[in-house]
């Protein structure tokens, strides 16, 4: 491992340890590469809702965040819960039908923000503002914060042999994923690009790929190293169940149009079984959004 990974230190070495800047030179604004990849980034987001960036993670890096993770396995978070895509509480009021009240059995572990510390590759790799620069000039936005929740802001996402997430949409509006450890088998990431709006929930959609519908479906092939831009608050999407001893690590990094933006109690006790006074506090007082979708 390099002095960088080890120390921390913020300098154009230590961004390299974490980046490939000659294959991604995020750091250089006027860089004719990144301008293109920029480019690239904007049409990918346009036409499916989600850009890859094939690793854009040096190997060394993803091996060191690999190795936090197995070294924090006991302070996962590990749920079970039958879920729907809002995860939300069922609703009597409504048709049986409606995807308000289909409910599809998720089991998976979260490592949580809360469970690292300053210093640490996912930290360091979250609070990186050349990445957040990159991510707001790809999503052709003046300005972005970082997701605010102090258990969500980042983490990683641990699936074991058999545990799988079912079809979902994210709180915050936009996210960046990072495969960080690839299982046996299965565990492939799965969305529906933009299937609501800031204005429609458009639940007949919803409702046709709870169905089975698979007219709309993107299957996303991913490497360790491999960075994703998802727009996961408008994009359904789920990831099927792993199969084989080794755990699906995922990183996901959050980031919002709005500074401070927190997750209510209900959505976390649902995810991780605890909460935080912040949430507890978001649960009375809504946090500013962009639109009035159901979380």
């Amino acid at each position: 491992m390099t002095t960088e990974l080890i120390h921390g230190t913020h300098s154009k070495e230590s961004l390299g340890a974490l980046i490939d800047l000659t294959r991604y030179p995020i750091d250089d604004s006027n860089h004719p590469v990144r301008t293109s990849i920029v480019e690239s980034c904007r049409r990918q987001l346009v036409e499916t809702g989600c850009a890859r960036l094939e690793c854009c993670l040096n190997p060394e890096a993803v091996l060191a965040m690999a190795n936090e993770v197995d070294e924090r396995l006991a302070l996962v978070d590990r749920t079970a819960d039958w879920q729907n895509p809002y995860l939300s509480d069922d609703d009597e009021s409504l048709p049986s039908d409606h995807p308000v009240r289909r409910f599809h059995y998720r089991k998976n572990a979260f490592l949580c923000r809360d469970r690292f510390v300053e210093g640490d590759l996912m930290d360091r790799i979250f609070l990186l503002m050349e990445l957040l620069k990159f991510v707001r000039d790809c999503l052709g936005l003046t300005q972005l914060y970082h997701y605010a929740d102090p258990m969500s802001g980042y983490l990683i996402n641990v699936q074991d042999d058999g545990e799988t997430f079912p079809w979902h949409f994210d709180t915050n509006e936009f996210t960046i994923s990072a495969m960080v450890q690839k299982p046996e088998g299965g565990g492939a990431f799965e969305y529906v690009p933009a299937i609501r709006n800031s204005e429609s929930e458009n639940y007949d959609a919803v409702a046709a790929v709870m169905d089975g519908e698979r007219g709309n479906v993107i299957a996303l092939p991913l490497e360790p190293g491999d960075l994703q831009i998802f727009k996961g608050r408008y994009s359904l999407h789920r990831v099927t169940e792993v199969k084989g001893q080794r755990p699906r690590y995922t990183a996901i990094f959050g980031y919002s149009e709005q500074p401070g933006v927190i997750s209510n109690a209900s959505r976390k006790l649902k995810l991780f079984g605890r909460c935080l006074d912040a949430h507890l506090e978001a649960e009375t007082h809504r946090p500013v959004r962009a639109d009035n979708l159901r979380d």
